[in-house]
């Protein structure tokens, strides 16, 4: 059965420029399974965030199940770095090292993930902050967040974070199923 998808062209408008507005902050999709939300965000809400100069990032927290943070972290992570400049991207992950030859200078370059760390959830939401477009972030599958005791950590930064942007630079569309609310 192939993927189907309703658009839904006056509802995103609607909430997109609600947000812009400032009417809207924070959205909330509730709805059994396959109703649609996903496909909405992803074939609807994204690609006229592009078309407004508003940069739209993905978080799905099925994608790394056992680690909502992480899923959060390689989310924001992997779209931030997709929207670098082109020739900025290569050039930085390789480390370039000099050496002084009687016939000139030899440059020799290697990857440079020798010292690579996985980014911080500090320094995510830090990146968020000082990102130079409007960010809307969109939360999928959030009422993962309830399922463990684990997650509180987490969900108690996330949360602070995004009260303490109200500043309408980042906004939250967020879809949960309907029977799954302590989120």
């Amino acid at each position: 059965m192939g993927k189907w998808h309703y658009p839904r062209q006056k509802l995103c408008n609607y909430i997109l420029q609600g947000m812009q507005q400032e009417l809207l902050e924070r959205v909330t999709f509730f709805a059994p399974r396959k109703r649609g939300k996903t496909q909405f965000i992803t074939r609807d809400v994204v690609p006229a965030c592009e078309t407004i100069d508003v940069l739209p990032i993905y978080i799905d927290f099925w994608s790394n199940k056992d680690s909502p943070q992480n899923a959060f972290i390689d989310a924001v992570t992997t779209t931030l770095e997709s929207r670098r400049n082109i020739f900025s991207k290569p050039l930085a992950k390789l480390k370039f090292t000099p050496t002084l030859l009687s016939s000139g200078v030899n440059i020799k370059s290697e990857p440079d993930n020798l010292n690579a760390q996985r980014p911080t959830l500090h320094s995510v939401f830090d990146a968020l902050n000082t990102h130079d477009t409007p960010i809307l972030l969109l939360l999928d599958e959030v009422q993962h967040l309830a399922t463990s005791a684990d997650y509180v950590s987490f969900t108690s930064a996330l949360r602070s974070f995004m009260t303490a942007r109200s500043d309408n630079k980042v906004n939250y569309p967020v879809t949960k199923d309907h029977w799954a609310s302590k989120a």
